[in-house]
């Protein structure tokens, strides 16, 4: 099945394109120091999909997806626990999308 095809199963009556910033709050993560990492913990999340380590406060909640914007830059990640982003990790807050997949609902 092709996109036009699953398109056409699952949206028939179309449906709204939007840039994200028009319906979310984009926040980007706060700086971390390796000095400041523990071997468990909350996720960190700074340029790669792989945690550079852990942290014991967290900055962001479960649920969330985000987008990395520098080294893995462009990767899209989801972490069903809350994380701490750093300041390279873009994450979307809004009660108008479905975090999973960066859909309206």
């Amino acid at each position: 099945m092709d996109i036009h095809e699953l398109i056409q199963q699952k949206c028939p009556d179309g449906f709204d394109v939007a840039k994200i910033k028009s319906v979310a709050k984009i926040y980007r993560g706060t700086r971390v120091v390796k000095e400041q990492l523990f071997d468990d913990g909350y996720p960190v999340y700074q340029n790669s999909l792989v945690p550079m380590g852990y942290m014991d406060a967290f900055n962001r909640e479960e649920n969330m997806t985000f987008v990395i914007c520098a080294g893995a830059a462009g990767d899209i990640g989801f972490s069903r626990e809350k994380m701490w982003a750093a300041d390279d990790c873009y994450c979307f807050e809004s009660s108008r999308l479905d975090q999973r997949f960066l859909c309206m609902i």
